[in-house]
């Protein structure tokens, strides 16, 4: 269950405030580079994707329709409706 502060922090993101959306990348950088090495990306590209989807999450953060979704989910779920099916 994720806390007000998160609920806090992803609505300043929403509002195009950098620093909090920073902090929500360093909350949920670890998820990112263990989604990305569980679907079998090479080690050396794992860095290099979980930096390019937190590059495009920030981009395209104030235009996402958000469903209240917690931010572990749509962090998880970013990777695979945005990068993924581009590289396929």
């Amino acid at each position: 269950m994720e806390t007000n502060d998160t609920a806090n922090w992803i609505e300043a993101a929403r509002r195009g405030d950098p620093e909090a959306f920073g902090i929500l990348a360093e909350r949920y950088r670890r998820l990112l580079f263990s989604l990305f090495r569980q679907a079998g990306s090479p080690a050396a590209d794992i860095e290099d994707l979980t930096q390019e989807t937190l590059l495009r999450a920030w981009r395209e953060w104030p235009s996402f329709r958000w469903t209240n979704a917690p931010g572990r989910v749509w962090f998880a779920l970013f990777p695979l409706v945005r990068i993924m099916p581009q590289s396929v």
